[in-house]
């Protein structure tokens, strides 16, 4: 059964943790390197969960899945840098999966049949990206990289052993891109460019997302 959390309503001290088998962090319209002053008090409160939130699952490795602001939080919780000089329009690029990635219980058999045939990569795949910040490529960390892009360099990472963070939307599909889309527009891309960015968009295989849905719910969810 999935739970739904309003973290911008709800205290951590009611919320209890390994009452579930694991926890997905969702995208967010919030940019966490702004000025503390310029945030909502919606965001003060979703951070506020999310910094006991991120230390209980990272004391306990606990099963995790952050999804672009979901692994931006942890990385900030772990010391990590974000940086803007990564950002990614609403596009589906190319991303590789790392030597690490290729043995990752997750991530590990995403080539298989679902390889692009138009790659120069071992394996690839595709999966709709939209964010600002990003995490700094070059900073130490004690997590391992799982895949990689181009355009961004840390696309997913694993820390310890069940602590997932992807930059890229695994979660959205073709009527999901539509609705993001039609929400952030000038953000994302320039006002009046949402016709040519789906278009662009509407050929792209992006059904690898749903697999590393699947494996994670599989390997965390299902067998308890």
């Amino acid at each position: 059964m999935l739970v739904r959390i309003r973290m911008d309503s709800t205290s951590f001290s009611d919320f209890d943790l390994h009452a579930y088998s694991g926890v997905i962090v969702s995208g967010s319209p919030f940019d966490l390197t702004i000025e503390d002053e310029a945030k909502s008090v919606e965001q003060h409160s979703v951070e506020a969960f999310l910094k006991e939130l991120n230390a209980a699952v990272y004391a306990d490795d606990f099963p995790y899945l952050g999804i672009c602001f979901g692994l931006e939080s942890m990385a900030l919780y772990l010391g990590e840098a974000l940086v803007n000089s990564f950002r990614e329009d609403i596009s589906a690029p190319e991303i590789a999966i790392t030597d690490e990635g290729q043995i990752d219980p997750i991530f590990g058999n995403l080539s298989d049949g679902n390889q692009l045939s138009n790659s120069d990569q071992s394996s690839a795949f595709r999966c709709y990206t939209g964010h600002s910040e990003a995490l700094d490529p070059h900073v130490q960390r004690t997590g391992k990289i799982l895949a990689e892009s181009k355009s961004c360099p840390v696309q997913a990472v694993r820390w310890k052993e069940n602590i997932y963070g992807v930059q890229f939307h695994p979660e959205i599909d073709w009527e999901g891109i539509q609705l993001r889309v039609s929400i952030y527009a000038g953000k994302y891309f320039a006002e009046g460019e949402g016709e040519r960015v789906l278009n662009v968009l509407k050929p792209l295989d992006v059904s690898a997302g749903a697999i590393i849905l699947k494996n994670f719910i599989q390997r965390y969810f299902v067998q308890h």
